[in-house]
This record gives structure tokens, C-alpha cells and sequence, in this order.
């Protein structure tokens, strides 16, 4: 460069305009550490004049932008919680409705996250609403302004509201529709959501669940993996355990019992039982399920006994009854099983739930050919087959009982034709009710 001076301004100009290549700055700091006398100057003198912000002003500043900014965000989950309280003691009905015609309620990410929320808990008890609510959420995500929060904020409402619908309709039996609208779900997170990876490994999570109930389970299984990773890379470790648990009933499904018996007791070591009970519970439960699937009676009587590890409701100690039932009957104790699945059987018709009835009748049925009281089965089958009329069940499941019931009649039963039929009427289980029609 020599001794040719750059005027200040100039120089000020290209490099705010960042014009300027590496070599030619380290240039012009050369230029003016040894050769530019009037640069020097000029730097000097710009050094002893204060900057029109310190460091702290600026900070402050920050900060009470960032305050104003929580304190908005803080008001409208506020005014969220209000606004779901309101909408849940409508009718699903007038739900949708009140959102669509209000001008200023019904506007919030956080809204969005609750109804989710909601929805969760119920998908699977009562699906129906959970899909109402999902939809709902989707609805209400699209309402929210661009200008108050961010596009990436939205967008990731929308994408969760979508992939939520597509859970709900999976638990009403629509498993095709539901698959669609996750990956759907997907899609959108990905391309223009947030990069949250607990948001991405609840995605993924219900790509495995549905996957694992279109019986395509290495692709449920590679969800899970996917899962597992994302929350490996944050290191929580009880996400990891919860999903576990989930990965074991893919195994289960699958007919991988030895699979499914180590992988719920990863998961075991992974749960804090204080923190997160319920899946600590179902957890314990599955493993004494496994373990009687594998027929290892003993270590499964062990657990049962232990019974403050298993959930707790009517159902579930009606559950805890039938497992043990079926321990009595691996360790030989045949009167305690035929009583057992006796009472089991009764409870679970009275309680409408008629594969569970239906696959404890069966084991009382195979207790009955060892104990050669083949009389008796003939009256298991006439009391299965109205409770499945009753039912609004698929025609191949009414086919396989008045095959079974033929059988009966015909004292040709066997038990492998047991066993088969037991194998059908489990996997049958797992198929959600026929659903009501959705527009």
C-alpha cells in the first residue's frame, strides 16, 4: 500500500459494507500500525471518546426488553388456562364454534399446548374426544397471530396439533388416515418448525405407535431407536426409560417375548419410580406379563405379590387377578386357576370388555382339558359368542368363536385349537373397536 492514505470515512463505509477481503484488512492494519500517521490519530482520538452506549446500558436494555417480552408470554398463558377451562365444559359441539367466532380469546401457542395436552391424557380411554380436542388445537393454531409470535413457533403448533390428530384417529382404528397426518406432522416440523428435539422424539414416538399397529414393526422399532437417540444427545435418561417401555410392546407384538422381557428391564433401571410412578408401574406389570409369556412363573409370582409396584384402578387389579390366575396355572395350582378365570371372566364381561373376557375364558378353558373336564367347554363358547354379537367387533372375530363354538358341539377341541384361537383373540385386542364414521 505504501504511504497512500484512505480517507476514514471511506474506509468506514467498506467495512460496515463488509466489501473488504481478509488480506485487504490485515493491509489496512498494517497500513495503519506503521506507515499512516493520520489514521493513527484519527483511531486515537475515536479511543478516548466514550461510546454512545456502555456495555451495561446495552445490557439493560436487553434485559428490559427481555422482561417486557416474559411478561407477555407469562399473560398470555395465563389467559390460555382460562381459555381452555371454558372450552372444556362446552359440548364438543359448540367447541369448534366458539373458537371460530371469537375475535380476541383462542389466539395462543399455549393454548395449543394444553388442549394437546388434554388430549394426551384421553386418547387413549375415550378417543373420540381426543381427536375433537386435537382438532380443536389445529384450529386454534391456525388462528394465531404471525406478528405476536414467532412463524417457527406456529408452524410447530400446527405441525403437533396435525400429528395429534393422526394419534387419535390411530386409537379409533383408522391406522392408514392416522399415519398420513404424522408424517404429515413431521414433514412440517422439519422443514420449517423448531429444532426442539423433545418435540421431534414426540413425533417419532407416535410414528412408532402407529406403525407398531399396522403390524410393521421394524419400522416401529427404527422410530424408537430415533427416539432414543434424540434424548440420548439431551441426556435424559427417563425419556429414555419411557420409551423403552414402549419399545418392549413392539417387541411383545412381534412375538419377541425374550426381546421384550430385556428390554423393559433396561427400562426399569432408567425410571425413577418416585418421578414418574405410572410408567414405573406399567413397566413392572409388563415385565411379570413377560415373564409368564416365557413361562418363568416363579420370578412372575414374585413381582405380582409385590402388588404396591403394579397400577393401581379397578381394571388394573382386575388385570393383576388374571395374571394371576395364569401363575397358578404354570405352577400346576389348578383349582386357584379355574376359580381365578372364572371370577376374572365374569368381572371383565360385566365391565364390557369383551377380548378380555373372551382370552380369560379361554385360559379357563385350557384348564378345564387339563383337569379333563371337556364337558365344560361347550358353555365357555355359548357364553363368548353373545357377548361379541353385543359388540360392534370385525366379522373375521364372530367367524373364529362360531368356529371354536362348532367345536365344542362337536367335543373335537384341542388344545392347540385353544391356544389358536387365544393367539387370534389377543392380537384382535390390540385392533381399536370399529369407529364411528368421521366426517
Amino acid at each position: 500500500m505504501g504511504h497512500h492514505h484512505l480517507p476514514w470515512k471511506r474506509l468506514r463505509t467498506a467495512l460496515e459494507a463488509g466489501t473488504l477481503e481478509p488480506e485487504n484488512i490485515v493491509a489496512l492494519l498494517d497500513h495503519l500500525a506503521d506507515v499512516c500517521p493520520e489514521c493513527r490519530r484519527q483511531m486515537e482520538s475515536l479511543a478516548t471518546t466514550a461510546p454512545a452506549d456502555t456495555y451495561a446500558e446495552v445490557f439493560d436494555e436487553k434485559l428490559e426488553v427481555l422482561a417486557e417480552t416474559a411478561s407477555e408470554l407469562e399473560a398470555s398463558l395465563a389467559k390460555s388456562e382460562k381459555d381452555l377451562k371454558v372450552l372444556l365444559k362446552l359440548s364438543p359441539e359448540r367447541r369448534r364454534f366458539t373458537i371460530d367466532r371469537s375475535r380476541t380469546h383462542y389466539r395462543s401457542p399455549f393454548l395449543v399446548d394444553l388442549l394437546l395436552s388434554e388430549c394426551k391424557r384421553l386418547v387413549t380411554n375415550d378417543p373420540m374426544q381426543a381427536l375433537e380436542l386435537a382438532e380443536c388445537a389445529h384450529a386454534v393454531s391456525l388462528r394465531i397471530p404471525h406478528t405476536l409470535f414467532r412463524e417457527a413457533w406456529v408452524t410447530t403448533c400446527t405441525a403437533r396439533a396435525t400429528a395429534h390428530r393422526g394419534n387419535a384417529l390411530r386409537a379409533v382404528g383408522k391406522f392408514q388416515q392416522g399415519a398420513r397426518l404424522i408424517h404429515i406432522g413431521r414433514e412440517m416440523i422439519e422443514q420449517h418448525g423448531f429444532d426442539d428435539p423433545y418435540i421431534e422424539a414426540e413425533i417419532y414416538s407416535l410414528l412408532a405407535s402407529v406403525s407398531k399397529d399396522l403390524r410393521a414393526f421394524d419400522d416401529a422399532l427404527r422410530y424408537t431407536d430415533h427416539v432414543i437417540e434424540t434424548y440420548a444427545r439431551i441426556e435424559d435418561d427417563p425419556c429414555i426409560g419411557r420409551t423403552l417401555v414402549q419399545k418392549s410392546t413392539i417387541y411383545r407384538d412381534s412375538g419377541d417375548i425374550t426381546q421384550a422381557l430385556a428390554t423393559v428391564e433396561n427400562a426399569l433401571g432408567r425410571i425413577d419410580p418416585n418421578k414418574d410412578e405410572t410408567v414405573f408401574r406399567m413397566a413392572m406389570y409388563n415385565r411379570a406379563h413377560y415373564l409368564v409369556d416365557l413361562r418363568r412363573f416363579e420370578e412372575a409370582r414374585d413381582l405380582v405379590v409385590a402388588h404396591e409396584h403394579f397400577p393401581s384402578g379397578t381394571t388394573a387389579i382386575l388385570r393383576q387377578q388374571w395374571l394371576l390366575g395364569k401363575i397358578a396355572h404354570g405352577l400346576g395350582q389348578m383349582a386357584s386357576a379355574e376359580n381365578t378365570f372364572a371370577d376374572v371372566r365374569e368381572r371383565f364381561t360385566l365391565a364390557e370388555l369383551p377380548f378380555d373376557a373372551a382370552l380369560a375364558g379361554l385360559d379357563l378353558a385350557l384348564v378345564y382339558i387339563d383337569l379333563g373336564k371337556t364337558s365344560k367347554l361347550r358353555e365357555i363358547a355359548e357364553v363368548m359368542l353373545p357377548i361379541f354379537h353385543a359388540q360392534d367387533v370385525e366379522r373375521e372375530t364372530i367367524a373364529a368363536l362360531m368356529l371354536f363354538q362348532e367345536a365344542t358341539r362337536q367335543e373335537v377341541v384341542t388344545r392347540s385349537m385353544v391356544e389358536e384361537l387365544a393367539s387370534y383373540m389377543q392380537r384382535a385386542s390390540r385392533r381399536p373397536r370399529r369407529p364411528p364414521k368421521i366426517s
